[in-house]
């Protein structure tokens, strides 16, 4: 009897996490209406933007919580909650990586042509400048250890020649 009692319990509670899941599904779409908002209202606020990102995942840590508690003795659903909470934190890294990469678009539309085209020509400026950075850097490498090793060559010929 004992055990037909805890198969019934096992259902009522697929259930339930059924029913959870639903919400969590619901939380992501909401979750991602209010990142839309976010993006008209706060576009040159970066720093905005992320700190209400932290409190919209905060509703859901909490349903996460009330889960776990439901579920204590059965190891199966436990696990199968581990893998959809990754899917939803996954989801919200994407959605962070759109915004940033709209967020640019945006901004240079905004502009009048001419200052793109200027934009265009700073950036490239920067890029060569930084190349040239890099390529100055490596050679000074490449000459401190070449004088290194010539430094130990005879460092070591002179040991020799000393014994």
């Amino acid at each position: 009897m004992k055990n037909k009692r805890e198969q019934q319990q096992q259902h009522q509670q697929q259930q339930q996490q059924h029913q959870q899941q639903q919400q969590q599904h619901e939380q992501q779409q909401q979750q991602h209406q209010q990142q839309q908002q976010q993006q008209e209202k706060h576009q040159q606020q970066h720093h905005h933007q992320q700190h209400q990102h932290q409190q919209q995942q905060q509703p859901q840590h909490h349903h996460h919580h009330h889960h776990h508690q439901q579920q204590h003795h059965h190891h199966h659903h436990h696990h199968q909650q581990q893998h959809h909470q990754q899917q939803q934190q996954q989801q919200h890294q994407q959605q962070q990586q759109q915004q940033h990469h709209q967020h640019h678009q945006q901004q240079q539309d905004r502009l009048p042509p001419f200052h793109r085209d200027r934009d265009r020509r700073d950036r490239e400026r920067e890029e060569r400048e930084r190349e040239r950075e890099r390529e100055r850097e490596g050679r000074e490498k490449g000459e401190r250890r070449e004088r290194e090793r010539r430094e130990r060559e005879e460092r070591e010929k002179g040991e020799k020649i000393g014994r």
